[in-house]
Parts: C-alpha cells; sequence; structure tokens
C-alpha cells in the first residue's frame, strides 16, 4: 500500500452541516430519488463553500463536513450562512420540511487521503462540532471570537453550554 499524504495539523475552521428531516424523504423516494436529490445538495454545497474559500472535505448521504483556514473563518461562517439560505430555499421544493443544520468551531485538525483517495479530516475541531448536538446552527465561542462584529450581529448568545445561534 503506498503512503498517503497527510496534512500537517494546523487550525481551521471546520462546518459539519447536514438536511434535516431527510429521513423522512429517504423512506418514501425510490433510490434513484433520493440519489439525485442528494447529488443537487452536494453540488450547492461545493460551489458555496469553495466560493468562500474553503473546501467540502467529505460528504455522508445528507451531510457534509468542510473547512476553512484558520485565517478564513469570517467568510467560513459566512459561507456556511449563504449555504443556509440556499440550501433552505431549495429543500422547500425537494424535501419538505427539511432545512440546514450546521455547527461550526475553530481548532486544531489534520487532513489528509485515505486508501481510497478519499479525504478525512481528524482533530479537536473535528470532535468538537460532533459533540455540538444537531437540527440547529450554531457556531462555539472560539469561533465567535475570530468573526468581525458585522458577521457577529447574526448570532446570539445561548447558554448552556454557551453557543451561538443564527438569528
Amino acid at each position: 500500500m503506498q503512503a498517503q499524504t497527510v496534512s500537517e495539523q494546523q487550525e481551521y475552521f471546520v462546518a459539519l452541516f447536514d438536511l434535516t428531516n431527510f429521513g423522512s424523504f429517504y423512506k418514501s423516494s425510490s433510490p434513484q430519488s433520493v440519489l439525485a436529490v442528494l447529488q443537487e445538495f452536494s453540488e450547492l454545497s461545493v460551489k458555496a463553500v469553495e466560493k468562500f474559500g474553503g473546501r467540502v472535505i467529505k460528504f455522508s448521504n445528507d451531510s457534509g463536513i468542510a473547512a476553512f483556514p484558520s485565517d478564513k473563518v469570517d467568510q467560513g461562517v459566512k459561507a456556511m450562512i449563504h449555504l443556509k439560505t440556499e440550501i433552505d430555499q431549495w429543500a422547500q421544493k425537494k424535501i419538505p420540511a427539511s432545512r440546514l443544520a450546521m455547527n461550526g468551531h475553530v481548532g486544531p485538525a489534520a487532513i489528509g487521503a485515505l486508501g481510497n483517495n478519499s479525504l478525512e479530516i481528524v482533530g479537536e475541531a473535528v470532535s468538537m462540532v460532533y459533540s455540538m448536538g444537531k437540527k440547529q446552527f450554531v457556531i462555539s465561542p472560539q469561533t465567535f471570537r475570530k468573526l468581525t462584529p458585522e458577521t457577529r450581529k447574526e448570532f446570539h448568545k445561548y447558554t448552556p453550554p454557551i453557543v451561538y445561534r443564527l438569528s
């Protein structure tokens, strides 16, 4: 087996995003319909993330994980707000009662290719976004502190635990 390239650990804004209430659509639709919807979802997601300087690392059905360099935290949060607006409008037509949820955190992680050349991201930032719950649009205090005052206005503090929800 050939050795895989691994990035050095560095700080990223990591965003875990997924479609809420996707299960009922999945169960009531043909596999071809589900796949077509997931293809559209992934295309819209990649386009929005790349537009703001990030990279979608991978998808798993109705969820994805994206990373932005630590100097692009504000752009990363704006990308996810943009993606939420776009996906929520798109989902009204494709997946009734669905919307985009997102958890975002800034912290250390490493990105590398696995044996099948798919990308993977691991580290504290990834663990944190998976532990923040689901079905909302939240960022960690570490992320909030790195935002510009203009972007901070989009969020309000929620405790406990402290996270910032999109208003």
